[in-house]
């Protein structure tokens, strides 16, 4: 059994927010892992455990949506005079 809180896993939840992305990934996967260790456990408040789980799934929504517009090209949208501009 973890010895982490669902308030350390809220915690990580929020600071995933913040941080880069690869630093980011590595801190919702622990968070993913705690979740998942107490599942198990009847000291538990499995609503609130749930709504974590859930609360995740947007920390890696809002991580994949990041990196999509980190990397693309808007070039000719931020810049239309550019040559590339349609």
């Amino acid at each position: 059994m973890t010895d982490r809180t669902l308030a350390d896993v809220e915690s990580d939840l929020e600071r995933a927010a913040t941080l880069e992305t690869g630093a980011a990934v590595d801190l919702l996967e622990r968070a993913r892992r705690d979740l998942e260790e107490l599942a198990g456990d009847p000291g538990v408040d499995q609503d609130h455990r749930r709504t974590l789980e859930n609360r995740l799934e947007q920390r890696v929504r809002e991580l994949r949506n990041r990196d999509a517009y980190d990397g693309g090209d808007f070039g000719a949208a931020m810049n239309p005079d550019e040559d590339d501009a349609p």
